[in-house]
C-alpha cells in the first residue's frame, strides 16, 4: 500500500530474534524483497527499522513506551497481542492518527477468556476471513487441516493440490 509501518512485538529481545529469523531471511530468499530493499537507502536496515519497497518499517517491542514515538505509520501490526503491554499498545494506536486510511492488525493466541485477542475478537462481528480455492475457485473459510495439510500416518504434509496451485 505505499505506508509506513509499525510492527509490533511483546519485548525488543522478541524483537531482537524476529527480524533476523523472519524478516532478513524472507528478504534473503526471496528476490522479490531483496530486490526492493537494494533500490533504497541501506541505513535504515538495521533490527529496528528497515525499508521495504520504499517505505520504512520499524520494528518494537511493546514493553518500552519510548518505541511508539517520533514514527508516523500508515499501518500497524501487533503480534502476540496478549503478550504485549496493553498500556503502551495505546501509544501505538497514535502513530495512524496522520493517515487518512490506516490499516491495523492483531494476531496472537488466547491465553485468557474475555482478555486481549479474545476481547478484540468478541468485539466485533466475527467474520471469517475467505479465500478463493485457485484449484476449484470456491471461497471458503481458510482451514489448515482442511485446505493445506493432511495427516500422512504420523506426520503431515502438504495436500497435493496445495503442491500444483503453488506451482501455476
Amino acid at each position: 500500500r505505499g505506508v509506513a509501518g509499525l510492527y509490533v512485538l511483546p519485548t525488543d529481545v522478541w524483537r531482537s530474534t524476529f527480524v533476523p529469523n523472519r524478516i532478513d531471511r524472507a528478504i534473503e530468499y526471496t528476490d522479490q524483497y531483496k530486490n526492493s530493499v537494494k533500490a533504497v537507502r541501506k541505513d535504515v536496515d538495521s533490527r529496528v527499522m528497515k525499508s521495504l519497497y520504499g517505505v520504512n518499517w520499524k520494528f518494537v517491542g511493546a514493553n518500552v513506551r519510548n518505541n511508539f514515538y517520533e514514527f508516523p505509520a500508515g499501518a500497524i501490526i501487533i503480534d502476540e497481542f496478549d503478550l504485549c503491554d496493553q498500556g503502551n499498545l495505546t501509544f501505538a494506536e497514535d502513530r495512524l492518527r496522520a493517515c487518512a486510511n490506516p490499516v491495523h492488525r492483531k494476531f496472537g493466541n488466547p491465553t485468557v477468556s474475555d482478555y486481549g485477542i479474545d476481547k478484540e475478537y468478541n468485539d466485533t462481528d466475527a467474520k471469517h476471513w475467505m479465500i478463493r480455492c485457485p484449484a476449484c475457485n470456491t471461497e471458503q473459510e481458510l482451514d489448515w487441516f482442511a485446505n493445506v495439510v493432511e495427516k500422512d500416518g504420523a506426520s503431515w504434509v502438504l495436500r497435493s493440490n496445495v503442491l500444483s496451485s503453488l506451482e501455476t
